[in-house]
């Protein structure tokens, strides 16, 4: 077993709820990371396509897009969650165990408009203790990231 998929599994069997992966390939990693839990709902967010619940897509599993579903019954799910401190705010939502696989996390904190990144820094902190308790995982995945100083101890 690789060392990413032994860290992966311990932060899990842990309840860690917060886990950022850098990573040049996005795609495999997720797909290592949907092998790694079979079961759990895996849901996959970008600031593009927003929530990714087609069936067409290949990123979120059927478990997650069922919990996507639940969550935002009746909204044009993508369109209404292209924004990331809202899709953070629906996030809340997600069943007990879900992993939500948020691409392009270093653009949170790479954009010049300080209230969207302060707003997206909190957002992320708030789920730390509701995923923890509930054993859901936000994974945010980049091929470089740099963590601002008030994720740093909690991712």
């Amino acid at each position: 077993m690789s060392n990413f998929n032994k860290q992966f599994k311990a932060a899990r069997r842990a309840g860690t709820p917060l886990i950022a992966i850098q990573t040049p390939d996005p795609a495999a990693t997720l797909a290592n990371i949907k092998s790694l839990a079979p079961s759990a709902p895996v849901v996959v967010w970008d600031c593009v396509n927003g929530w990714n619940d087609s069936p067409a897509m290949i990123t979120t599993n059927e478990a997650g897009i069922k919990a996507i579903q639940s969550i935002l019954a009746g909204v044009d799910v993508a369109a209404a969650t292209r924004i990331p401190v809202e899709m953070l705010d629906a996030a809340l939502g997600l069943p007990e165990g879900t992993i939500l696989v948020m691409f392009g996390a270093q653009r949170l904190f790479d954009q010049n408009d300080s209230a969207g990144v302060a707003q997206a820094i909190q957002g992320i902190w708030n789920l730390r203790d509701r995923f923890k308790a509930s054993k859901r995982t936000l994974v945010l995945i980049s091929p470089t990231i740099t963590l601002p100083g008030e994720l740093t101890q909690d991712v």
